[in-house]
């Protein structure tokens, strides 16, 4: 279903959206498919202490749910202003998070400061396209709260 762009987003700005939620919801579902297949590679690779299969696993079920909400958002993201705005969120955390690790856990983290750069670049991308919407996308999260 179509509605008009708004004055705030362009159908360019849309478009960029929609390719970058996408590309977001690509990156979480290609982080689930090592902690499906290859638990243990993962639990060396990232020097995660031994454990049952059940936490990777559930990690990944997280990935592939959250994947499918930035694809649901890249359908129509000037709807979804809110989960892009969530997304903007989680990605900054999830950069922080990495980062973090990459400072406190020794040996080779490039991977993990890879992971930290790419969230921290979807997060700044998003801003950066979100920021003439910053108005409508504060109203849609007001709406979604009032009774």
């Amino acid at each position: 279903m179509e509605h008009a762009v708004n004055a705030e987003l362009t159908a360019t700005t849309l478009c960029w959206l929609r390719w970058t939620l996408f590309a977001g919801g690509l990156i979480d579902w290609s982080g689930a498919l090592p902690f499906f297949f290859f638990p243990g590679w993962v639990q060396r690779t990232f020097q995660l202490p031994k454990q049952l299969d059940f936490w990777p696993k559930y990690a990944a079920v997280f990935l592939v749910v959250l994947g499918l909400v930035y694809f649901v958002s890249a359908i129509d993201p000037e709807r979804s202003l809110a989960n892009v705005g969530v997304a903007i969120v989680g990605r900054t955390l999830g950069a922080w998070f990495y980062f973090k690790w990459c400072r406190d856990t020794p040996g080779r983290q490039s991977l993990v400061f890879g992971m930290a750069a790419l969230n921290l670049l979807l997060a700044l991308v998003y801003g950066f396209l979100l920021w003439p919407a910053r108005f409508q996308l504060l109203a849609s999260l007001h709406l979604a709260v009032a009774p």
